[in-house]
Formats: structure tokens, C-alpha cells, sequence
């Protein structure tokens, strides 16, 4: 299995979750535990913003971040999901 190339940043920003490529894994390093926590508290945040929903994965042996960037479910006016 191929390893995933790691993006190093200091700090989450909603610019950089805006910029995510829909349904794609994205692994990102973080400095501290607590930058991680924070990163995820935005993305769960900013998914009603940008219209898209996140799905995260942390690993706090190496400090990662890995999020999924995944398109919004519709929903019909009765309330009903279209997938």
C-alpha cells in the first residue's frame, strides 16, 4: 500500500478545508495535540458554512490529521434523503 504524501502546517484554517478535493484523504502533521483537536472542532464547524461534510482521523503518536472532504446530501422538501 502506497503512502501518503503529508502536508506539515502549523494551524487549520477554513481557506485551507475550503481548498480540499472532495472524496480524498488528506494527511496533514500537526505541532501539538491540542492543534489537532482544534483542526477538527473547525472542520465539524465550517462543514455547515461550506456546505460539504468532513470525516476526520486522528493520530496522536505521529501528531496527524486526516480528513475527508465529502459532498453534501440533498435533501428533497419533504425531509427525504437523496443520495
Amino acid at each position: 500500500m502506497k503512502e501518503m504524501e503529508t502536508i506539515r502546517i502549523e494551524k487549520m484554517t477554513c481557506k485551507q478545508l475550503r481548498a480540499l478535493p472532495y472524496n480524498k484523504e488528506t494527511v496533514f502533521c500537526l505541532p501539538t495535540a491540542r492543534e489537532i483537536l482544534n483542526a477538527c472542532a473547525l472542520a465539524y464547524k465550517t462543514q455547515y458554512l461550506i456546505d460539504s461534510r468532513f470525516t476526520t482521523r486522528t493520530d496522536f503518536i505521529k501528531n496527524t490529521l486526516t480528513i475527508t472532504r465529502h459532498k453534501p446530501r440533498k435533501e428533497d422538501t419533504d425531509g427525504v434523503v437523496e443520495e
